[in-house]
């Protein structure tokens, strides 16, 4: 196959603590995330995908001003992924998504985009991966709606995960 697609759906409940109640009702701690993910296999060494995200809030928290842009709680975002492989265990990877909403993208409002890069290396039946991003959330629905954090003035985050592969019978 040329290209490869899927669909992904999600729901989120947020346990933070909610010290102003905003969260007056069980519902409006709920998210919901639904993306079409198209990616292709250039070769043995470059992979891309293309992600189209619709993401809904049940609450949405609005600033005291009234000049601000209103947050909305539909929000639709485009991603950009990419994985290049150095060798045969060793790969560098990369992730970028745009939201496109005024809100998020006004001058008056600090939100950035999230931007992930990080290297993959695999160790037999385990794959490290270790990212630097500027996005604390680990699920579509927190790092699409929490942007508060800047590249440029230092504000990473360091993530690390360890996946194994392994077969039944």
């Amino acid at each position: 196959m040329p290209i490869s697609a899927v669909v992904l759906s999600n729901a989120a409940f947020t346990p933070k603590r909610d010290p102003n109640e905003y969260f007056s009702k069980i519902a409006h701690r709920v998210m919901y995330i639904n993306q079409l993910v198209v990616g292709r296999k250039f070769n043995d060494n470059f992979s891309l995908l293309i992600n189209l995200s619709h993401f809904h809030k049940n609450l949405v928290i609005q600033k005291a001003d009234k000049n601000l842009p209103r947050d909305k709680n539909d929000l639709f975002s485009l991603g950009l992924g990419t994985r290049y492989k150095l060798n045969r265990k060793l790969s560098l990877v990369g992730e970028y998504n745009y939201t496109f909403e005024e809100f998020r993208n006004s001058k008056e409002i600090e939100y950035f985009h999230p931007l992930s890069l990080g290297i993959e290396l695999e160790t037999g039946g385990h794959v490290f991966h270790i990212n630097l991003s500027n996005s604390a959330g680990l699920i579509f629905q927190d790092l699409l709606d929490s942007g508060v954090d800047n590249w440029q003035d230092g504000e990473i985050k360091l993530g690390f995960t360890i996946s194994r592969f392994f077969t039944i019978l």
